[in-house]
């Protein structure tokens, strides 16, 4: 602004000065053409050549005259006086002309001097210049009309400095355009090669990825599928592109479905739903669907959905699921059976677990007698045997191929047996019942001790017998065998239990890699914290089953939220909370120790109340579940993670005594403490029992 204003400023002083030299001009040419009115060159020149000729003739003429008057002999002797007076009319007449030329040369060149000036003037930017001319009416007109000519390139050479100064405004305002129109071409340069970049990356992405993503248009129809779509649906991508959604997914899920997308996208950016597709072969595909509003230009246009095949993922968890049926089923019966040591009450209890399990329509359960060796039934169960079996006696009614026990025996697994009309009890059974009611396979698990044979379990279906069944089975036997052993295969019982808790917890450990064997450490840990603490057996016994178990609510967290690299939302972070709560639903019907459930539960609380899920504080968490949040926390530090490295272990101590009295229990850090500088390294080696 500064720069403009020291521009402008002269031009202004000028333009003021023009206009009051030219106000001056006007008044001055008013007297001058008021001068001149009377004045003429051209009469002057006509009087100087009318002089220099006329007067010398009229000179002639009076002398003449004169001459002639006073001498006579003039006209006698007129030959000479024409000769004088030619001469003297030729000498005055050029000394005249001499007079007149010089007079006419000098008005010339005057003229011709200003007009030089004047030319120089403009030549130089001098506008203000006046000519002045000697004063005749032709060059007075001839100076007016200069001025005039002056005064009009004097406006416009004002005009045109405004101009000047119009484009020179214009100029830097160009320039400046010029300047960010430069910046903003880097910047939308440096922006369209990161969208490239992005594009390449995003198309990478979408093509390697192995879940189908698709985009549905508003109306259904499938605007968008990747190619992946051919290795789990079978269909190809012209196949399914344009076709709606709803062709796709099974019939009783598909009806409501854009419905119930749309009305879960309204509050939230994200919606989870699991589906069942159909693949071109017609069989379903488990999937869980991650939904999205497709945005563009603020509107909402379709929707992007993930869709994850989740069908081996989900056979596994009902696996996981029915084995943990079947432990809690294993684990009551257990109790059940150690309860008592009345023979006869428990194995009444055997085949009464076992029918209401397997929801069989019978069971039988023959021992060997100690006295003859022979195979005599001593329980039985199930709607079939009603009105055919009262007594144990009644089995006498009905022979029993021996062959069938000894097959039983000689086999290390349940056998299943299809010829059922060996079988005299069943084929009298049958003899009762419809076709579809009939029993078509027997299932018969022996009962064994490491050292003798004791007896055998027989089950009987109208369907077919499954492996699950088979394993559920044998497992059952194997209780009753410790039942009647009592607790020498008791022991065995508890370590197939913790055998196949681990193969449990490894199933679920092998959904995220980056927590491989922090349930086993977890463990570790806080069975040496319970020793050092001087916890009873039983309790520690608890630890060890409580740190073992203590995530295994995260079988309900989506695998996205559990192998997320990134830190965790705070909807994720609300899911990742809920898994104490699972465990909790999970473990109750399996009937673990209450000292363990309870640290399975509160191992997230916080002495100072703090914690989830509950937010209880430090006078109702049992000394089981302050370890274990003690040892959870110790080796969480202490692990590699997705979204961080692991600390060092004098690092995770530092963290550890930072939360005494707040997060923690100060006694177990206290005995953390002191573990840790007595053992030091040794207490993080993984074969320290």
């Amino acid at each position: 602004m500064e720069k403009l204003n020291n521009f402008m400023l002269p031009i202004y002083c000028n333009s003021m000065y023009f206009e009051a030299s030219k106000e001056k001009e006007e008044n001055m040419e008013v007297g001058l053409k008021m001068k001149l009115r009377v004045k003429s060159f051209r009469v002057r020149v006509f009087l100087m050549f009318f002089i220099a000729i006329v007067l010398p003739i009229l000179a002639f003429a009076i002398l003449v005259c004169v001459l002639g008057l006073s001498n006579e002999a003039l006209f006698n002797n007129v030959k000479n006086m024409l000769k004088l007076g030619s001469l003297l009319v030729f000498i005055l007449s050029f000394f005249l002309f001499i007079v007149s030329y010089r007079y006419m040369n000098n008005i010339w060149l005057k003229v011709a001097e200003e007009i030089r000036k004047g030319i120089t003037a403009v030549q130089t930017g001098d506008f203000g210049y006046k000519m002045k001319f000697p004063e005749a009416e032709e060059f007075r007109n001839l100076e007016n009309d200069y001025n005039v000519m002056l005064d009009k390139l004097k406006e416009n050479k004002r005009e045109l400095e405004l101009q000047a100064l119009e484009i020179y405004a214009k100029n830097v305002e160009i320039n400046q355009a010029a300047t960010d129109l430069e910046s903003s071409y880097g910047e939308l340069q440096a922006t369209i090669n990161q969208l490239n970049d992005s594009e390449l990356k995003y198309y990478s992405l979408v093509k390697n990825i192995t879940d189908i993503v698709c985009v549905i248009k508003l109306d259904g129809s499938i605007y968008y599928v990747n190619e992946i779509i051919k290795d789990i649906l079978g269909f190809s991508r012209i196949e399914i592109e344009g076709k709606n959604i709803k062709e796709l997914i099974k019939p009783d899920m598909s009806e409501r479905f854009l419905e119930r997308v749309s009305k879960g996208l309204k509050n939230r950016n994200s919606l989870i739903l699991d589906l069942e597709l159909i693949s071109k072969s017609g069989d379903f595909v488990l999937s869980e669907a991650t939904l999205t509003n497709f945005i563009y230009d603020g509107q909402v246009i379709g929707i992007q959905a993930i869709l994850r095949d989740v069908t081996q993922r989900k056979r596994m968890e009902q696996e996981i699921v029915d084995s943990y049926r079947e432990l809690a089923t294993i684990n009551s019966l257990s109790r059940k059976l150690n309860a008592t040591l009345e023979l006869d009450h428990v194995l009444n209890l055997v085949v009464k677990e076992i029918c209401r399990v397997l929801n069989n329509p019978l069971c039988t359960l023959r021992m060997i007698d100690g006295q003859n060796g022979k195979m005599a039934a001593k329980a039985f169960a199930g709607e079939y045997l009603n009105g055919i079996i009262n007594d144990r006696s009644d089995f006498s009614k009905y022979s029993a191929s021996d062959e069938l026990f000894e097959k039983a025996f000689d086999s290390t697994n349940p056998i299943i047996i299809k010829d059922v009309n060996s079988y005299e009890l069943i084929r009298k059974i049958n003899d009762f019942k419809v076709q579809g009611e009939k029993i078509k396979e027997l299932l018969m698990a022996p009962i064994r001790t490491k050292d003798r044979k004791l007896g055998v379990l027989t089950v009987g279906t109208i369907g077919k017998f499954n492996s699950r069944q088979k394993n559920l089975l044998s497992s059952i036997a194997n209780n009753a065998a410790i039942a009647i052993e009592n607790a020498a295969l008791y022991d065995l019982s508890k370590k197939n239990f913790i055998k196949t808790v681990n193969a449990l917890i490894a199933a679920i450990e092998a959904k995220d890699k980056y927590t491989q064997g922090h349930s086993y450490r977890v463990s570790k840990y806080a069975v040496i914290l319970a020793e050092k603490l001087g916890l009873s057996r039983e309790q520690i016994d608890e630890v060890r089953i409580a740190g073992i178990l203590h995530d295994i609510g995260k079988i309900g967290i989506p695998d996205a939220i559990l192998s997320k690299p990134s830190s965790l939302t705070d909807e994720e972070f609300e899911q990742i909370k809920k898994h104490p709560t699972i465990s909790n639903k999970i473990l109750e019907p399996v009937g673990l120790p209450d000292g363990a459930v309870k640290a399975i539960t509160y191992h997230h609380e916080r002495w100072d109340g703090k914690g989830y899920p509950f937010g209880i504080t430090n006078d109702k968490l049992s000394v089981e579940a302050q370890i274990i949040s003690v040892a959870d926390a110790l080796d969480a530090m202490t692990s590699n993670r997705a979204y961080r490295k692991a600390m060092t272990t004098e690092e995770a101590m530092k963290e550890i005594l930072i939360g005494k009295d707040s997060q923690f229990s100060p006694a177990v850090v206290d005995a953390l403490y002191e573990l840790f500088n007595t053992l030091g390294g040794e207490m993080f080696r993984d074969d320290l029992e």
